[in-house]
């Protein structure tokens, strides 16, 4: 997770388009998950996903990326800025709702079925 903050309107369209563009190369590493980009107001976050913390060091590679910190940190460009990795420490079951009754029910605990006796439908799979 990144977020800079802007001192004005075209330091703001600036950092949101080299995002879109450095998102969009990014797309293409593998593990790569995904990536969203947030605005509060003059705090720009950009949140991306990886399979494993490892895999970051990629972006480090990525010229566009390359070319924007170096102005971030060469240039008089923005008023402050933070970068960190975040590693989940406890994450919760994806949780489903149970189609026929409506129970929320545990899908990595296919041995089981919903209370209703539904067969549990399994995890969903995003593309």
């Amino acid at each position: 997770m990144t977020w800079i903050d802007v001192r004005s309107e075209a330091e703001a369209e600036d950092v949101k388009q080299r995002s879109r563009a450095i998102a969009a190369e990014m797309a293409r590493v593998p593990g790569f998950i995904g990536w969203v980009g947030i605005g509060i107001a003059e705090r720009l976050y950009t949140i991306t996903l990886w399979d494993d913390p490892e895999t970051i060091g990629q972006l480090r590679a990525n010229s566009l990326h390359k070319v924007a910190a170096r102005e971030v940190f060469e240039t008089d460009f923005g008023a402050a800025l933070h970068t960190g990795v975040w590693v989940p420490e406890h994450l919760n079951p994806q949780w489903l709702r149970c189609p026929r009754c409506g129970t929320i029910v545990d899908p990595d605990r296919p041995a089981q079925s919903c209370p209703c006796g539904e067969p549990f439908p399994g995890r969903r799979t995003y593309v």
